[in-house]
């Protein structure tokens, strides 16, 4: 073998390894967790909305802010880390998802759980607003309670419609300051993320 070919061949391959060491490409450290979505179509009123999310799963936690806007039957999430560098941009259009987001360990959460969070948070609601006590309802597989405490949500729950009823996960609404923040605890995924709002403006 000419000798010239063969230590550019060396090159190569060590460059290419030096790659794979700096720009891994391996699982997230959270898995993609199921979870229920609701058409664009049938959400009302346009929103922006800025929070700062924190994710914590065994004793590792993650930091970044989501940007989140509903407008024309269109949800847009932007995950941002703390320095303004954009994560990921996910698109949701009925129950279509499309995400273009950077590979681990530069994301380790899939914006897949995000977007279902906000769901949860947003749009799985039983109602909009209403008197103290209880109230649930089966969507689907999944059975849907709410509490409600002063006039206020307090808390939504997700448990299997099946005679199980095993928990799935839960939002606890809460005030830090003057922010509202949703935490949400994943049963089944073994994490908690908590939604604390910096901006909602109504789009009109």
């Amino acid at each position: 073998m000419n000798r010239r070919v063969y230590a550019w061949g060396l090159l190569t391959l060590s460059l290419g390894l030096g790659a794979c060491q700096l720009w891994p490409f391996g699982g997230r450290a959270l898995r993609d967790c199921p979870g229920a979505l609701a058409a664009t179509g049938t959400l009302t009123g346009d929103f922006l909305l800025q929070q700062s999310v924190r994710v914590e799963s065994g004793g590792a936690a993650w930091s970044l802010r989501l940007v989140s806007q509903l407008r024309d039957g269109e949800l847009r999430l932007v995950g941002l880390d703390p320095l303004g560098v954009e994560l990921f941009t996910l698109r949701q259009r009925d129950h279509t998802v499309d995400v273009d987001a950077l590979p681990s360990p530069m994301l380790e959460i899939p914006p897949e759980n995000l977007l279902r969070d906000l769901h949860r948070i947003r749009f799985r609601r039983l109602a909009a607003s209403g008197s103290d006590g209880i109230r649930h309802a089966v969507r689907g597989n999944v059975e849907v309670v709410e509490a409600w405490e002063d006039g206020r949500l307090a808390r939504r729950e997700f448990r299997s419609a099946a005679r199980d009823r095993r928990r799935l996960a839960e939002v606890v609404f809460s005030v830090a300051g003057d922010a509202e923040r949703a935490t949400v605890e994943n049963f089944e995924c073994r994490y908690r993320a908590e939604f604390t709002t910096l901006e909602f403006r109504e789009l009109r």
